[in-house]
Order: structure tokens, then C-alpha cells, then sequence
């Protein structure tokens, strides 16, 4: 499994929210799509070792890592991602999102809002449950919209919930000093 640290979108954003849910013409309850426009990638592998457990620009191969540099950078949300292993039956499985050429957009709920196939097959939560019914979407813009720079090359992702960063100090041995970053609402430094 891979993770990724994504800004978070929700009801929590107001106007941006509404605005969404207006032009997508549906009402999600949550977002939990991987759209890299809706929720950017929040981290960028700036030292070696962010070098050494990272997978493509934004993927981090390492949970610790991951709930490492969210702390470092005080706020997203991590999530967990699978390209080839699906499992359906994981207690923390969310539902599969189908991502573009590019690895930044979500066919389903961001490259357009007129293909009832997708809109019938969407959760509360802007995924797929089903890895059939993405298979047969994923299969029906190839066919339909092979030649689309985002459709082509599209992957299907399992989306996995991953405990925030409040469970990530739980997990901290005592006696661990973690510093926290300039500008968020924590403390400067805490010794558990």
C-alpha cells in the first residue's frame, strides 16, 4: 500500500463545497476521492530520505513517513492507496476512485458531470464500492473516450481510510520529543 497526503475537502469548506456539489449535480455526505485538484497532494519529497520512501511525486511508501510529515506540515489527510491489490474486504477500505493518465484528476468526480454510468454507480463519499462496476466505467471511457489525455492511461485506485494524526501520537513511544511546526494551533514541542 501506498499514501498520500491530501489537503482535506468537505462540508467543512463552505461556498467551495456547495459550488462543487451544484456543478456536479449530486450530494455526497464526504469526499474521500483522491482528485488532485479537489484534494492536492500536500507533500512534496524535499530531503533525501523523503527521497528514499517516495514513489511517484507525491506517493510515500512508509505509513510512519506519511503520519511523520503530516505532523510536519499540520493538516491533510492521509490516505491509503493500492494500484493492483485490491481488497474489497479491508476493514479501512473506502471504495476504488479511477484516476487519470496524469495521476492528478478523478474521472468520477472531476472530469465531468453528464455520464449517468458514473453517477448511478457513485457512494455518499464520491467513490465506487464495487471493483466490477469501476472495471466496467473504467471500460466504457476507454472505449467511448480512448483518445481523452485523461482517459487515456486511466488507473483504478482502492482508497483506504488512514487514522489522522491525532492516532499517529498514540502510536509515539514515550519519551519521544516531536516538534511541532510554526503557524498550526499545537505546541511547539511536546515529550510524550
Amino acid at each position: 500500500m501506498l499514501f498520500t497526503l491530501v489537503e482535506s475537502f468537505g462540508p467543512s469548506n463552505g461556498e467551495a463545497w456547495t459550488s462543487y456539489l451544484g456543478w456536479r449535480g449530486l450530494s455526497f455526505s464526504r469526499f474521500e476521492s483522491i482528485d488532485g485538484i479537489l484534494r492536492p497532494a500536500l507533500f512534496r519529497p524535499e530531503t533525501t530520505e523523503d527521497w528514499a520512501q517516495t514513489v511517484a511525486p507525491h506517493y510515500i511508501s512508509d505509513l510512519t513517513r506519511a503520519r511523520k510529515k503530516q505532523v510536519d506540515i499540520g493538516r491533510g489527510d492521509i490516505v491509503g492507496l493500492n494500484f493492483e491489490s485490491h481488497d474489497e474486504s479491508h476493514p479501512d477500505f473506502l471504495g476504488f476512485d479511477l484516476i487519470d493518465g496524469h495521476d492528478q484528476v478523478s474521472l468520477l468526480t472531476n472530469w465531468g458531470n453528464d455520464l449517468g454510468l458514473i453517477n448511478r454507480a457513485l457512494s455518499p463519499s464520491g467513490l465506487v464500492i464495487e471493483f466490477r462496476v469501476i472495471r466496467a466505467i473504467q471500460e466504457e471511457l476507454i472505449h467511448h473516450h480512448g483518445t481523452d489525455g485523461h482517459v487515456e492511461g486511466c488507473r483504478i485506485v482502492s482508497v483506504y481510510r488512514v487514522g489522522s494524526h491525532t492516532s499517529y501520537l498514540r502510536d509515539i513511544p514515550t519519551g519521544t520529543s516531536i516538534d511541532f511546526p510554526r503557524g498550526t494551533d499545537l505546541p511547539r514541542s511536546v515529550e510524550l
